[in-house]
């Protein structure tokens, strides 16, 4: 998948520094993934969810969240935002 936005994990991996391993790993597994559907998410991300028109992928055990849209047929994956687990409550708050 080709990954738009990356600028969004860059600078959250910036702000927290030990987020850096993990995120840099997702974006690894993602930049390899072939997805043709959210079935296909679920096989390599079991813990992604969809939340509205979005994808959210659970990382290091819910401690940080990626909130992405993602076009199966052009095989991009653009990330809305990089959110810690409280920020990640609030915005889940505010689109319900």
């Amino acid at each position: 998948m080709e990954i738009i936005g990356a600028k969004k994990l860059e600078d959250f991996m910036g702000k927290f520094n030990q987020s850096r391993t993990v995120m840099a790993n997702w974006r690894l597994l993602v930049e390899r993934a072939t997805w043709a559907s959210f079935h296909d998410v679920k096989e390599t991300c079991p813990s992604a969810d969809n939340v509205r028109n979005f994808v959210v992928f659970d990382i290091r055990g819910n401690k940080y969240r990626v909130v992405a849209e993602v076009d199966y047929t052009k095989g991009r994956l653009r990330i809305r935002h990089v959110l810690t687990h409280d920020e990640y409550i609030s915005w889940s708050a505010s689109i319900r």
